[in-house]
Order: structure tokens, then C-alpha cells, then sequence
């Protein structure tokens, strides 16, 4: 029973520090007990948050997380020399579960061991170097200020100077590095990102397919997006500037993946630069895969009157297109017309058919 094994609680974190089987048999014994008790042997459960042994780190992190959120993050910044010390242990594993571990720690704690971090980013092994990036763009953790308020914060948004450490890694020689930085660039605020995302726009070239899906996927987050009613300020003005680039790939990319994400970021421009691309988007309604024409229709219902009624023809002459799929997609495009004079021409059209 949790009464029983609290009055040998300590007996039990006693064994943290044992062998392998014994120490997992004592940090899940921990686990079943309430979190005020498992905070009185946070020390030695955040130790083994950088075990060598995946399953005692896991069990470890489990035990953690039933003493509750505030309580994890203030056993880590209590202990959180214990972690940094590992940054140098001579295990990789080890040195890659600390790291891992730091990026659990609310931004504000974590920022005092940001150069311990930063310091990884260029260590020889990648999985150290991919959980640095990792780390570098958590934000998960809550900063609370000093009025009292909390708000979610990455490192790099916290301190955007450090994203240029960041950026370096897009050149690393592993791919899960590259991608997760860019996706750790993403976490940044919208001005910051900004002024990174010439390097985004340079992953576009890149060889894997995730990472070019991924660099749309961040280059769409300075246009327009489903928050721009709680942030009025907002406008399309950063991706306006990069949107040749992300047609260029919605016209030569070899990977349906890709040209599906670059439709879907076309769609967050205004609708006046929209309308200068527009056609590109429209030939994207004969696509050969399915999700690129759906996306690129999507895409044109965000066309304002004046760019329905400029482009009106060419989406009607897809009506009469040999595939159905073609015709769907041109159909649905027509179905979100604002305009009069759409509808009409979409009608003429129509009485043509046989």
C-alpha cells in the first residue's frame, strides 16, 4: 500500500544508485507514491535523467512527471549542476540524455546553462548535436515574470542572438541535425524569424524531402495563419518577400510532399501577391497527386474578388479537363467565388458541356 511504502521511501531512493535492475526497480517504486513525497528525492531521480540505461531514464522521467509540472521544473533548476556536469561525461548516450534533459527546464532556469549547450552544438556526435538543436528550441517550459505572469518561450526566442549558432547547424553533415534546425528556427518570434529566413529559404535545395517540407513548414508561419485574428498586427509581408522562392518548388519539386506544403504556404500570402502567382497555383490543379490539387484549391479560395475575377478563366477551363480529379478540384475552387461575375462565367461554361 502508498502508506507502507512511504515510511520506507527513503530506503527505497537509497537504491537509486545501485545496480541497473535495482535502481529500476527503485525509481518505479518511487512512482507509486505522491508527488510531495517524490519531490523529497528529486535529487537523486534527476540524476538518473542522464542514466547511461534508456529504460532507468525513462522510468526516471515518468516518476518526475507524477510530482507534477512546477515540481519537475524546480527539481531540475535545483539540480541542474548534476545535468551539466554529464554535458562532459565520456558516455554518449549519457551526454545525449542530458542535454535531451536541459531542454526540460523552464527557459528562464535553462538560459543560465545556454553556453554549456551551445558548446554541443558542434560535438562529434550527431545525436548529441541533433538533441543541442532540441534543446535550443523547446518551449514547452514556462517563464514567469516578474509581475507574475508565464508565457512559453524557446531559448532562441528568449535570446534571439543564439539563433545564429542555430543557423550554422543547417550546414551539419547529419539530416536529422539540419531539420531539426530548422524546425527550432520556427520557435522564434515572428521579426527574428524574419531575419533568418534567407537560410530557410536555402534548405529548399536541400537533398531530403523532410527538410524542404520542413523549411515551408516554417516559412509559412510569417505569413497569414489561423492566429491572425488574435494578433491583428500580423501581416504576409515576410513570406510576400520569399514567395518566388516557395513557387519556384511548387513548380520543380520532384516530391508530391513537397509541392503539397509549398501549395499549402502559397496560401498564407495576402491575397495581392497571391494573385500574382496565382497561376502557377492554378496549373497545380492538374497535378498528378491528389493532396497537391486539393491544396492548391484551398490556396485559391484565398484570392480576394478583384484576383477571382482576374483569374476566372483559367480555373473555368479546368472544367472540361479529361480527369476527374482536375475537374473536382477546378469545381470546388469555382464553389468559393465571391463574385457575380465568377459565378456566371462558371455558369456559361457549364451550358458549353456535354
Amino acid at each position: 500500500e502508498a502508506g507502507t511504502l512511504e515510511r520506507y521511501a527513503a530506503a527505497i531512493a537509497a537504491k537509486l544508485e545501485d545496480a541497473r535492475d535495482v535502481c529500476l526497480a527503485a525509481v518505479r517504486t518511487l512512482g507509486m507514491l505522491k508527488g510531495g513525497v517524490i519531490e523529497k528525492h528529486a535529487a537523486g531521480i534527476v540524476a538518473l535523467l542522464a542514466h547511461s540505461d534508456r529504460d532507468v531514464r525513462h522510468a526516471a522521467e515518468k516518476t518526475l512527471g507524477k510530482s507534477g509540472v512546477q515540481r519537475t521544473a524546480a527539481a531540475l533548476k535545483e539540480h541542474a549542476a548534476v545535468i551539466v556536469a554529464k554535458l562532459e561525461d565520456s558516455n554518449i548516450r549519457v551526454r545525449h540524455a542530458a542535454v535531451t534533459t536541459l531542454g526540460k527546464m523552464e527557459v528562464c532556469d535553462l538560459d543560465e546553462h545556454a553556453s554549456a549547450i551551445i558548446a554541443k552544438l558542434g560535438h562529434s556526435d550527431g545525436g548529441v548535436r541533433w538533441a543541442a538543436v532540441e534543446a535550443m528550441g523547446t518551449r514547452c517550459s514556462l517563464c514567469t515574470h516578474s509581475d507574475g505572469t508565464t508565457s512559453k518561450y524557446s531559448l532562441i526566442q528568449l535570446r534571439p542572438p543564439y539563433a545564429r549558432e542555430v543557423v550554422r547547424t543547417l550546414e551539419d553533415s547529419s539530416e536529422h541535425v539540419r531539420r531539426e534546425a530548422v524546425a527550432t528556427l520556427g520557435t522564434l518570434d515572428l521579426r527574428d524569424l524574419a531575419s533568418n529566413a534567407k537560410d530557410i529559404v536555402a534548405m529548399l535545395g536541400h537533398s531530403n524531402e523532410h527538410v524542404r517540407i520542413m523549411a515551408l513548414e516554417v516559412l509559412g508561419k510569417l505569413g497569414l495563419g489561423d492566429d491572425e485574428t488574435r494578433y491583428s498586427w500580423r501581416t504576409s509581408e515576410y513570406l510576400n518577400a520569399h514567395a518566388t522562392a516557395v513557387v519556384d518548388t511548387l513548380q520543380e519539386d520532384s516530391s508530391t510532399h513537397v509541392r503539397y506544403a509549398a501549395a499549402t504556404t502559397l496560401g498564407k500570402l495576402d491575397a495581392t501577391t497571391l494573385t500574382l502567382h496565382a497561376a502557377a497555383v492554378i496549373a497545380k490543379l492538374e497535378d498528378d497527386a491528389e493532396n497537391v490539387r486539393r491544396a492548391a484549391c484551398k490556396t485559391l479560395c484565398n484570392l480576394d474578388t478583384a484576383g477571382f475575377a482576374q483569374h476566372a478563366s483559367a480555373i473555368v477551363a479546368k472544367l472540361e479537363h479529361s480527369d476527374k480529379g482536375v475537374r473536382s478540384a477546378a469545381f470546388q475552387t469555382l464553389g468559393s467565388a465571391q463574385t457575380e461575375k465568377v459565378r456566371c462565367e462558371a455558369l456559361k461554361t457549364l451550358g458549353k458541356l456535354d
